[in-house]
């Protein structure tokens, strides 16, 4: 009895390190949504519009010289409110600007310890999202952890198969006219595959990509 007792724990405890959280966030004329996963100590997110995806399972986190911040994560908490607000700004193309959006912050840990904030902004046809980092404990008495450096980025943009590109190649360094490359005017491709790199020097904004449900 004791024994069955132990093997039930056990595999309680495995369903609940690999429990998926989802929350999802709604843009507020409710057509683009995002979700935010918690699933196997990992966190990702995935983006809809009308029921379309726009955006597959992407994985997120950072790789920072204080600690790997993409495994052993959980969600601690999660919670939404409503951004109505205006700004000018002369040297923009449009100098006001109003802004409605779903503001929301999940707080995500790290073996137990907060780790940082993903803070997101879902409007009626943006996303935009950052991480806030929380200072982690000291490894070593000495230790400084009011900063951490960025050594690689774990966010991904996974899109749809049969996603189209329309993409300006960055010219390589030290090339073209008067060896002034990279440069910014550089001929478009239009309705590539997406990963294919046309040069090898990746591209420059914008960005722009024609997912098949349009």
């Amino acid at each position: 009895m004791k024994n069955n007792l132990l093997t039930i724990l056990a595999l309680t405890a495995t369903l609940a390190a690999n429990a998926q959280t989802v929350n999802t966030v709604k843009s507020p004329d409710g057509r683009l949504a995002v979700n935010l996963r918690c699933e196997n100590s990992r966190i990702s997110y995935s983006a809809s519009y009308d029921g379309k995806t726009v955006l597959e399972n992407s994985p997120l986190g950072l790789f920072t010289d204080v600690a790997d911040f993409t495994q052993g994560l959980g969600v601690d908490g999660f919670k939404t409110d409503t951004l109505n607000f205006s700004y000018n700004c002369r040297t923009l193309k449009r100098s006001h600007v109003d802004v409605k959006a779903t503001h929301a912050v999940w707080s995500i840990n790290r073996n137990g310890v907060p780790a940082f904030d993903l803070v997101f902004m879902v409007k009626d046809n943006d996303i935009a999202f950052r991480y806030e980092m929380r200072r982690q404990p000291a490894k070593t008495k000495g230790d400084s952890t009011f900063c951490a450096v960025v050594k690689d980025d774990n966010t991904h943009f996974n899109m749809p198969d049969g996603t189209t590109t329309f993409l300006s190649a960055q010219m390589k360094g030290g090339t073209g006219w008067s060896r002034t490359a990279p440069s910014y005017e550089h001929p478009y491709f239009t309705d590539r595959p997406t990963g294919d790199n046309a040069g090898g020097a990746g591209f420059v904004f914008p960005c722009l990509f024609k997912t098949p449900n349009g």
